[in-house]
């Protein structure tokens, strides 16, 4: 048996990173063939060797965990976001929510303002008086 970095499946991955490929353990699984594990344990073994690096984190669904992106080449690792607290989410909501609120506030001025100029208008014209200004 080949030893795992001489292995078929290694080298296809390698020459994926090599073309500039950005993958997660998703993308090696569909690209090579291979289950989830094993995918994940050959991107593990490029990392750890220090031939990969995490260049960002992404999710799959709104919901879903976080994904490694890796590409090939030394460097610093991306930090992975932290998981927001169920108080985060609330407070984050809320804020949004308020932001909203005001935003329709401020529409409905808007239009208050509009029809009170239309008003004096109409009066002003009925009246006979010029405005100025």
């Amino acid at each position: 048996m080949l030893p795992r970095m001489m292995n078929p499946t290694m080298q296809k991955l390698k020459a994926e990173f090599h073309s500039g490929a950005q993958l997660t353990f998703h993308d090696v699984e569909a690209r090579c063939f291979i289950d989830a594990r094993n995918a994940r344990e050959y991107l593990k073994l490029l990392h750890t060797s220090e031939e990969i690096r995490v260049i960002s984190w992404r999710r799959d669904s709104p919901q879903g965990p976080w994904v490694a992106v890796y590409v090939w080449g030394p460097g610093e690792d991306a930090i992975k976001p932290h998981i927001q607290t169920t108080a985060e989410r609330k407070r984050k909501r809320r804020l949004a929510q308020e932001v909203r609120e005001r935003e329709d506030a401020r529409r409905r001025s808007k239009r208050t303002m509009k029809s009170v100029e239309s008003i004096k208008s109409v009066v002003s014209f009925m009246l006979g008086i010029k405005h100025v200004g």
